[in-house]
């Protein structure tokens, strides 16, 4: 499918540039929806059916090609409501590719890898690019800005802002050093903040902030231009060779024109103009950068792939859209190593429940210690609309992964998974136990560990329901939107212990020996 998609755009787009009236600008970038795209959602998308989030891959797979082909529609119309219509499928389309970014963003969260930060931001970045498109077909002037700028800035953001970030993802997989980052870094922070200088310059007359801005992104892009003549060692193939040296070279031109450009714009000597820049930098990126480096990554074998460390970092969380993504398999989940260890301002929870009595003695057959700790087993414990297990746990031993996912914002399932580490089922005293206890696995929101026990008194028959929760949050948003959280973690315990009662049953301090008291306080709220 992509290949063939490919394919047709290359064909639709040479068809359009020779039977078209086009501006100059238009002609380089048709080349970004037809051409470049496609061969990004070949390099971003899973490689296999079975990882989590694919489908919502294949929707933009099948959904590209029919947005690009209207996008053509619209050049070949006057400025108007109609062209402007016919170009909002593409924005349209670009939305949807700033919800798989952020999704990727979100499963990995801003401490993820520099390289997929880079390649998320290559996602999301193209969206302003398509609602500048929509403006610059309608004709109508935009934020102050008329033409020119506004199709130079749509183009910037479709190959600048979407193509670079990407590659410059790549390479970092590909040779990940600190000059690396800071290149793929420079690239993510400056293309926005080109787009904020160019603003104000317009607006305020601060010249010297795109002028830096301008810069900034110049540099970024010619380290990797130079870490991309690097990987030509690592690299067999003399074709693929040849389009590294031609990509490599050509960026490194056109950010060279860019900042003779930026300097003469600052001083006042204008060395070079806009039409001069669209026929020489902006070609440069087009012809020179963008489709043959994307052709190159895209025709990496297998075992190209692995020595250029082309596949992108494992993690333990994957976010689904309800009714597009299927989650991963259980084996996706294996050979991932904890979230973290114990810290001392972990919040520590305990809820207990007393959920039913028996003779005094040991558990009666069929009575409720067994019927609450055959549900502890089967991980029948939180409401479903709040936690439910992606596939049926029929008892659980060390090592085991349970995989669960919790509803978000009505649309989405967050994925996440523990790995069980013990299996208590033994008398403590005068106190039967049936449970177990996991922690979270790297990519959990939090760092943590929990424990499900059924207790029975032998002395008294009584009959309770214990959780015991330690955990801390792992990512910069939970943290921030921590007091909500504790509160949902807390309701969530509380509904947990009580659920499996006759009737329900409030919270109580159980006559068995606590690792904390009965409250939902984080130690930090608490005096020892």
């Amino acid at each position: 499918m992509r290949t063939l998609s490919t394919a047709l755009g290359l064909l639709l787009w040479l068809l359009s540039v020779a039977l078209l009236d086009l501006e100059p600008v238009a002609r380089l970038l048709l080349g970004g929806p037809l051409v470049a795209v496609p061969l990004v959602l070949g390099l971003v998308r899973p490689r296999s059916v079975s990882s989590g989030g694919w489908r919502r891959w294949r929707v933009a797979e099948i959904a590209q090609p029919i947005a690009a082909v209207l996008l053509v529609v619209s050049f070949a119309l006057d400025r108007g409501w109609l062209a402007g219509a016919f170009a909002l499928p593409w924005a349209a389309f670009t939305g949807w590719l700033a919800v798989l970014g952020g999704l990727r963003l979100a499963e990995r969260g801003l401490r993820g890898p520099v390289a997929e930060i880079a390649v998320d931001s290559g996602l999301i970045f193209p969206i302003i690019g398509g609602a500048w498109l929509v403006v610059s077909r309608l004709g109508v002037p935009f934020l102050g800005f008329g033409e020119p700028i506004v199709i130079l800035t749509a183009a910037h953001f479709h190959f600048a802002g979407c193509v670079l970030p990407v590659v410059a993802g790549l390479a970092v997989r590909a040779r990940p050093t600190g000059l690396a980052r800071a290149s793929a870094i420079g690239i993510v922070g400056g293309v926005p903040l080109l787009a904020v200088g160019i603003t104000a310059s317009q607006h305020h007359g601060a010249r010297w902030l795109e002028v830096v801005a301008a810069l900034w992104l110049s540099a970024a892009v010619l380290l990797v231009s130079v870490f991309q003549l690097g990987l030509i060692g690592r690299v067999r193939r003399w074709s693929q060779r040849a389009l590294l040296v031609v990509a490599s070279l050509s960026l490194a031109a056109a950010m060279i024109l860019a900042i003779a450009y930026a300097v003469g714009f600052f001083i006042g000597a204008r060395w070079l103009d806009i039409p001069t820049m669209v026929r020489t930098h902006a070609v440069l990126n087009v012809l020179g950068f963008a489709i043959p480096v994307l052709v190159f990554w895209n025709r990496l074998s297998a075992t190209e792939r692995r020595a250029l460390r082309f596949d992108d970092t494992r993690h333990g969380l994957c976010i689904c859209l309800r009714g597009v993504d299927r989650p991963p398999e259980r084996g996706a989940w294996d050979g991932l190593a904890f979230a973290g260890e114990r810290a001392r301002d972990d919040a520590i929870d305990e809820h207990v429940a007393t959920v039913g009595a028996e003779s005094p003695g040991s558990p009666e057959h069929g009575g409720p210690f067994e019927r609450i700790a055959g549900a502890i087993a089967r991980f029948d414990v939180f409401p479903l609309a709040r936690l439910r297990p992606l596939a049926p746990v029929d008892g659980v031993a060390p090592g085991d992964i349970i995989v669960c996912a919790t509803p978000f914002a009505w649309i989405f399932d967050v994925v996440i998974a523990s790995r069980v580490t013990a299996v208590h089922d033994e008398r403590r005293g005068d106190i039967v136990v049936s449970g177990f206890t996991y922690r979270t696995l790297e990519g959990h929101p939090f760092v943590g560990e929990e424990t499900f026990l059924a207790e029975k008194d032998v002395a008294t028959g009584e009959v309770r329901m214990r959780i015991r929760a330690r955990s801390r949050a792992a990512v910069p948003i939970v943290r921030a939107l921590r007091p909500w959280v504790r509160r949902a973690q807390r309701r969530a315990g509380r509904e947990a212990v009580t659920r499996h009662g006759r009737s329900p049953a409030s919270l109580t301090e159980s006559s068995a020996p606590p690792l904390q008291r009965a409250d939902s306080r984080s130690p930090r709220d608490r005096t020892p």
